[in-house]
């Protein structure tokens, strides 16, 4: 952090990581890569991030006191519709229980080597992707991260990654919920589509289908506008997009 920070990559906005639903994503954004030595010092980074984490005790400790920050600031009437909402549209799946923060009770009371034995188990290198994008010699990069990231290797006995499907429903699930703090009223309708699949998201057909999903949204917001710019409108906000259904990437929705 130090370091990065002599150069203007600030702790916060241009170095950060996020945690979702099915991925943790380490970032590094807005590096000068004009400066000698700053790309292969970036890569070391990473290159730490991905096995090389030090997971102290005083450190984890720590950490806890983030997360219980971070959890209290989004406790808000949102979330807590959102969780009221999840265990109905995913009554049989995985994701009716599964928020990033998750039971805060765990994040204060978790044992040390539990989080270590995670870390081990599910950050390895064959789930693991490098994405570096900017001013840099292409091929001299990718031979860096071939060597710097050689080490890192995946246990013989390392689980399978598993992708919980989303269950169907031949009947519609309608799910209502309110809170006190909330201050505007909203139905969203959602319909399930299935994933296309990854095998074949370099093929014409994949770059046909969402060209065509795109023009289907702009088509359909275009005219909400026009309704939202007529005096009496009947909403004062509406919106149409494809994307995933809710916390699930293997399915879509509309």
């Amino acid at each position: 952090i130090s370091f990065l920070d002599t150069i203007g990559v600030k702790f916060g906005s241009n170095l950060n990581a996020y945690t979702s639903v099915d991925e943790t994503v380490y970032h590094i954004h807005e590096v000068p890569t004009n400066i000698p030595g700053v790309v292969d010092t970036c890569l070391m980074i990473l290159r730490d991030w991905a096995d090389g984490i030090t997971l102290n005790d005083a450190e984890i400790d720590n950490e806890r006191g983030v997360i219980e920050e971070e959890w209290r600031s989004r406790d808000n009437y949102m979330l807590r519709m959102y969780e009221q909402i999840l265990p109905e549209i995913y009554a049989k799946d995985k994701y009716k229980d599964c928020m990033p923060i998750g039971n805060i009770n765990v994040i204060r009371n978790f044992k040390y080597d539990e989080l270590r034995d995670y870390y081990k188990k599910w950050y390895r290198p064959d789930l693991q992707g490098i994405i570096v994008v900017g001013d840099v010699d292409a091929d001299k990069v990718e031979q860096q991260i071939r060597t710097i990231f050689a080490s890192c290797k995946k246990d013989a006995g390392a689980p399978d990654r598993i992708w919980y499907e989303v269950s169907d429903n031949s009947e519609p699930t309608i799910v209502y919920t309110q809170d006190k703090e909330a201050t505007e009223f909203g139905v969203v309708i959602c319909t399930k589509k299935p994933k296309f699949p990854d095998s074949k998201k370099n093929t014409l057909l994949y770059y046909a289908q969402s060209f065509t999903e795109s023009v289907v949204d702009l088509m359909i917001n275009y005219r909400l506008t026009e309704i939202l710019q007529k005096p009496n409108a009947p909403f004062s906000n509406a919106i149409a997009s494809t994307g995933d259904f809710f916390l699930s990437q293997k399915r879509k929705s509309h």
